[in-house]
């Protein structure tokens, strides 16, 4: 065999790199093309909510907008479920034991009771996609039912500066919901929630953020309907602190003549 059909390993060396780097460059060309593609072909949100999920096994509704002032998506979801009011009441007061059914939750704490209607929550949520954990301070109001509302309502925001930063966890500089449940017949009640999430100098990818923003909200809802079929809280005796009302209950109480 001539010298000039042999390949020698020095000779081969460069041309496998070469050959490995054009096809890597040609696989994240490829790539790169057909995530453009696919963005393009997506709609773009808008103020209007769009919906991502249509559960009717569960009940649940969940949906997602991109508001003009805000840097990540928004989320809506409702759900109908067979509750007492008093147990979900219960179930969502029990701030020590979010870890059981609130999104990727390591901490539950309750910081502060101003009143029966007015918590200060310290959370730490177990971040995926290999994002450094995130801790909140929240501010929940209770709004109790009246005369007016048949609803219970929560309204809760961050408070980012109430306590130091920790090394090892990114703050949450905005988890913001409004919470309505309202009794309905037949010992039923319907849960909506509205919100936004978002962390302190957009730690968070917008691709993880809005995958966040699409799942969390069916996943609370689907642990929640969960939680309220325990006898713990179907039984608990704790005073809640304000008072709660069921749909016939309430009826009876602020509009007696159409029960």
């Amino acid at each position: 065999m001539s010298s000039s059909n042999i390949v020698t390993n020095k000779t081969w060396r460069p041309i496998h790199q070469f050959g490995l780097w054009l096809v890597l460059f040609c696989c994240y060309n490829n790539q790169a093309l057909a995530a453009n593609e696919l963005e393009e072909l997506r709609p773009r949100l808008g103020n209007e909510w769009v919906q991502v999920q249509n559960d009717k096994r569960n009940d649940i509704r969940t949906y997602i907008r991109h508001e003009d002032d805000k840097y990540f998506r928004s989320f809506k979801a409702d759900m109908r479920l067979d509750a007492n009011i008093r147990t979900l009441a219960s179930v969502m007061l029990d701030f020590d034991n979010y870890t059981r059914w609130y999104w990727r939750t390591q901490t539950s704490e309750l910081l502060k009771k101003h009143s029966p209607t007015h918590y200060i929550l310290y959370v730490v949520h177990d971040t995926p996609y290999n994002i450094p954990d995130l801790d909140v301070i929240l501010n929940a109001i209770v709004e109790p039912q009246s005369a007016s509302q048949a609803a219970v309502t929560i309204k809760v925001s961050a408070l980012p500066d109430y306590l130091p930063l920790k090394p090892t966890l990114k703050r949450m500089i905005a988890e913001d919901m409004s919470i309505k449940i309202t009794p309905l017949p037949k010992n039923r009640v319907h849960l909506e929630v509205q919100g936004y999430f978002e962390v302190a100098n957009t730690v968070l990818p917008t691709w993880a953020a809005n995958m966040i923003q699409r799942t969390a909200p069916y996943t609370v809802l689907t642990q929640l309907k969960k939680m309220v079929t325990l006898e713990h809280y179907q039984k608990a005796n704790t005073p809640i602190g304000f008072a709660v009302y069921n749909y016939e209950e309430y009826q009876a109480q602020f509009n007696p003549a159409h029960p």
